[in-house]
C-alpha cells in the first residue's frame, strides 16, 4: 500500500495492491543459483517473519527468532496465518543475529549488509541483505559456504595448474633459448 498525495502533500487516498503468495515465491526464486554457487533468497519482514522462501516455502511465515510476547499475541489471535498461527509462530528458528541486523538495515542504511550465520536450511552462509524501499521488509540473498569453497576450491585448482604449466614451459623454453645460445659459442670454442 501507498498514499497519493497531491500537490500540498495532503494524503488524498491510498492505494492498495495485493499479490499471491505464490507469485511473491517465483518472483524470489529467480536469485536462485545467481552466482553459481547455490545462493537462495529470503525475504521477511522487521519482526523476522519470513514472508517467501525460495527454495523452502514451507518456511513461509515462520520467524527467524522467537516473538516477543507482546507482538506475537496480536498476530496469534488475529489468526494471521490461518488456524495454526500459534504453531508457525512457536516454529521459530534461533537466529537472533539476523533479525538483529536487518532492523538496523531497515533505520540505518550505513549498516554493513553482509552477515556470516548458519542457516537451518542451509547450514553456514553467506547473506547480502537488501532493506526494500516503502516497505519494512528484508530481501536476503544467502549463498552457503560449501558453494563458496568448492568456488575457491577450484579457482585455487586452475592457478596451480596454470603456474605449473608455465612453470614447465619456461624451463623448455629456457633448455632450447641456452642450447641456441651456446651453439655459436661451441663453435668458436671448436675451432
Amino acid at each position: 500500500s501507498a498514499p497519493v498525495r497531491d500537490a500540498q502533500c495532503i494524503i488524498l487516498c491510498a492505494v492498495i495492491g495485493r499479490v499471491q503468495i505464490n507469485a511473491l515465491d517465483q518472483i524470489i526464486s529467480a536469485d536462485n543459483n545467481f552466482s553459481g554457487r547455490g545462493d537462495f533468497s529470503v525475504l521477511w519482514n522487521d519482526l523476522g517473519i519470513r514472508l517467501g522462501h525460495s527454495i523452502r516455502p514451507d518456511l513461509r511465515f515462520k520467524p527467524f527468532a522467537p516473538l516477543n510476547p507482546g507482538v506475537a499475541n496480536p498476530i496469534i489471535y488475529e489468526q494471521r496465518f490461518g488456524p495454526t498461527t500459534n504453531q508457525i509462530l512457536a516454529e521459530a528458528s534461533q537466529t537472533q543475529e539476523l533479525v538483529q541486523r536487518s532492523k538496523l538495515l531497515l533505520y540505518d542504511h550505513t549498516t554493513d549488509p553482509y552477515l556470516y550465520y548458519t542457516s537451518e536450511t542451509a547450514g553456514p552462509v553467506f547473506a547480502a541483505l537488501v532493506p526494500l524501499k516503502n516497505q519494512r521488509w528484508v530481501y536476503g540473498v544467502l549463498t552457503p559456504e560449501a558453494g563458496i569453497s568448492s568456488a575457491v576450491n577450484a579457482q585455487t585448482e586452475h592457478m596451480v595448474a596454470t603456474t605449473l604449466l608455465v612453470g614447465v614451459l619456461a624451463i623448455v623454453g629456457a633448455f632450447f633459448a641456452a642450447r641456441w645460445i651456446a651453439q655459436p659459442i661451441r663453435q668458436v670454442v671448436d675451432t
